[in-house]
């Protein structure tokens, strides 16, 4: 595996065409094997999950919200907080898997390693109406507005926490964070000292990983990490293979260096992967899926004083995707941001403002093409929000975004927020929001098929989605052992994407708009000393309707606009037996799909693991006991089984 991304960058390197990311990659091995470290031989790190009170679960401490440090247990939005042990204790291996541990999100696996995730509904393969950050870095693809899954990952043993919002983010985080904001956030490389080894093998994935790190100096530290995977293909309902085995690489670092009162960071990451060959397409050989790229991230922060701090950061990043049948882009993104936060009376305020630049090139596929081919893009931003005490335990939250892009010009993205807390332990919050969902690519350039005479065409008018949210929340501490978060939501769409009406072409329009509410709520029971129970449940409901005039052949009921389960539930048990065994059940419960009809299914995952020594853990974890294989997501005649499968896992470190 690894072999063949060394024999990739010799070959690159003897033509003269050194792939930036090999570069990143190489030199990466070349900081980490000639700095020599400070290496402490240390346990495996553990937050002992099931032993936390529920205050000190409710006082993680949280960026998301308010784009600075604050108490979970005060932040007035519906957001849940995936730890470092949540992680760990899972078995996941993917991001992807990590955040089914989420309950205001819901995430379908469509083949080995492509997902639909969306929070808060219209869930589809090429999602647009959610933000994903790691650290601070948007993975999203200007081409769609959405993520590529099987072309993001990093080394799941360095997240500190991953801060999952449900609901609109604009106003700090900008278009796009319409339905709800992803922010993985990695732990600094002081963090993690020493070497960490991992491996897995099962029978239908395998991958190792490695992460090594130390002091850089007297006042910095360094991590390197290299990781590989390779997973199995699935098969169709019908029993057919499915030729969607994988495998990817990836490697990464981070440096921090801190001072009296500033610190810096600087980390990169740089990846490569390949689908096996896809067969043909009539005569047509199609060969593999290929993808790579990298990224480099810069953040210096400031203390200038008790009550005021500043923050720049500057990354870049590149990608390719080579797919034959749709499409195959190749892109730069380069984006600057600051923001500044200070006090003052009873008050307290964060502003900033940021540009982004991208380019790219889309290479057409035997379906799809863009046209142009080419297109430059550049996102400009400024925002501010203000939250004033109105009283000891009434506070309100008023803030302002103000976006351009190239298509619609500026965009506004207000909210407004109210948080009480009436006694201890008990906080109610409300929230109103006005959030968009900018064109693409996918809305202005797309082409089917990818020369004339076409059946659907890029809108050249098209706007941007609208959504004007109302959200009512309490989170708090019922009884002595048991916590609960509960919003509900509405949201009121217009300018949704839709097709105009024959005759053909069909061209991409605004005109299906509507309304989606619902409720999200979970809950931690500390059933005894070392035994947590986790629960969590949402639900979905939408009318939508064609704006008088509107109207095109797929209708309001298409499967990018409802594919959505009415409702999904998870339960969750974490135990610790004495003090070298940990025991975790992962029960969930997903509604049917109705449109591209999905039935429903009940999944249980588990998860024993024994830490022998400190520094070794052996973990057996299982996944979808209940049934052999079901589908989750897709039209029947092409979707993917996912099967129950078995994974040895093993961490040393040192």
């Amino acid at each position: 595996m690894f072999g063949k991304a060394c024999q990739e960058f010799k070959s690159s390197h003897v033509s003269g065409k050194c792939r930036p990311e090999w570069l990143l990659v190489f030199s990466c091995l070349f900081v980490s094997t000639t700095i020599v470290p400070t290496v402490f031989a240390q346990p495996l790190a553990s937050d002992a999950l099931a032993d936390l009170s529920l205050e000190e679960l409710a006082d993680l401490q949280i960026t998301s919200v308010s784009r600075r440090e604050e108490s979970l247990s005060n932040a007035p939005a519906s957001i849940f907080v995936i730890t470092a042990e949540d992680i760990r204790r899972s078995g996941a291996t993917t991001l992807p898997e990590v955040l089914r541990l989420a309950p205001n999100l819901q995430v379908a696996s469509i083949d080995s390693v492509q997902s639909a995730i969306t929070a808060r509904g219209f869930n589809n393969a090429i999602g647009n109406k959610l933000l994903v950050l790691i650290d601070g870095r948007t993975i999203y693809t200007p081409l769609f507005s959405g993520v590529f899954w099987d072309m993001q990952d990093t080394f799941l043993q360095d997240i500190e926490r991953i801060e999952v919002i449900s609901g609109p983010g604009a106003t700090l985080w900008g278009a796009n964070a319409v339905n709800g904001v992803i922010n993985v956030i990695t732990r600094s490389a002081a963090s993690s000292n020493g070497t960490l080894l991992t491996g897995e093998a099962g029978d239908r994935e395998q991958g190792i990983g490695a992460r090594t790190g130390g002091a850089l100096g007297a006042n910095g530290n360094y991590r390197f990490y290299l990781k590989g995977r390779e997973w199995d293909n699935t098969t169709r309902e019908n029993g057919v293979a499915v030729r969607d085995a994988w495998e990817r690489q990836q490697a990464g670092f981070r440096m921090d260096w801190r001072g009296e009162d500033q610190r810096f960071t600087f980390q990169g990451d740089a990846y490569t992967g390949e689908s096996e060959h896809r067969g043909t397409f009539g005569t047509i050989a199609v060969p593999a899926v290929e993808v790579s790229g990298a990224n480099l991230l810069g953040r210096w922060n400031r203390e200038l004083s008790a009550d005021s701090a500043l923050q720049v950061q500057m990354y870049w990043s590149h990608s390719k995707r080579d797919e034959f049948v749709l499409f195959s882009p190749e892109e730069d993104i380069v984006d600057l941001e600051f923001q500044h936060s200070f006090a003052f009376s009873r008050q307290q305020l964060v502003w900033g403002g940021g540009y982004r630049y991208a380019e790219d090139d889309v290479a057409p596929g035997v379906f799809t093409a863009f046209i142009p081919a080419s297109r430059s893009q550049d996102w400009q931003n400024i925002f501010a929000q203000d939250e004033i005490a109105v009283t000891d335990n009434l506070k309100a939250i008023l803030g302002l975004k103000l976006e351009w892009n190239d298509y619609t010009g500026m965009e506004y993205l207000p909210s407004a927020r109210l948080a009480w807390t009436p006694i201890p332990n008990q906080f109610l919050w409300t929230a109103v929001s006005r959030a968009v969902r900018a064109p693409s690519r996918f809305d202005r350039d797309v082409f089917f098929p990818q020369r004339p005479p076409f059946i659907i065409a890029g809108g050249p008018d098209f706007e941007a989605e609208v959504a004007e949210v109302l959200e009512v929340g309490y989170r708090g501490q019922l009884v002595d052992a048991v916590n609960l978060s509960l919003t509900l939501y509405h949201h009121d769409w217009s300018k949704l994407r839709s097709g105009t009406k024959l005759p053909l072409p069909t061209y991409l329009a605004n005109d299906i708009e509507g309304k989606a509410w619902g409720a999200e709520a979970w809950a931690n029971w500390q059933v005894a000393n070392g035994w947590r129970l986790a629960a969590g449940v949402t639900t979905i409901e939408k009318e939508l309707e064609f704006v008088p005039g509107g109207g095109d052949t797929a209708g309001v009921n298409n499967a990018t606009l409802h594919n959505d389960p009415d409702y999904q539930w998870m339960l969750r048990s974490s135990m610790d037996i004495g003090d070298s065994v940990m025991f975790d059940l992962y029960w969930r419960r997903i509604a049917k799909l109705t449109v591209e009809p999905v039935p429903a299914y009940n999944e249980l995952n588990a998860r024993v693991a024994w830490t022998p020594l400190p520094q070794l853990e052996v973990a057996v974890t299982g996944r979808n006991l209940l049934d052999g294989d079901h589908a989750e997501f897709g039209a029947r005649a092409t979707r993917s089984k996912i099967d129950r499968s078995v994974l040895l896992g093993l961490r040393f470190s040192f």
